[in-house]
């Protein structure tokens, strides 16, 4: 804007400003998005390697073993969707 209030830009030029800066943010949201998820499984377990996982039953009798069965299930069915 010049020092009257009004607009350097006709206003389909202003459309077409508005839109390139949308798409710009949207673009640089998505880097940042991608940078952090980056960032943050960087370790060094984070790697592609096998997991392992002890799940044990403790001193719960058949209800904590039969639980521990069901979840050693639920954690391979959801290692086979991946």
């Amino acid at each position: 804007d010049n020092n009257n209030g009004q607009s350097f830009l006709d206003p389909t030029e202003r459309a077409m400003f508005q839109e390139e800066c949308l798409t710009s943010l949207e673009a640089l949201w998505e880097d940042s998005r991608r940078f952090e998820l980056e960032t943050l499984m960087s370790g060094p377990y984070d790697r592609e390697t096998t997991a392992r996982m002890v799940l044990t039953a403790g001193a719960g009798g058949t209800e904590a073993n039969d639980w521990v069965s069901d979840l050693k299930r639920m954690y391979e069915r959801h290692g086979q969707k991946m």
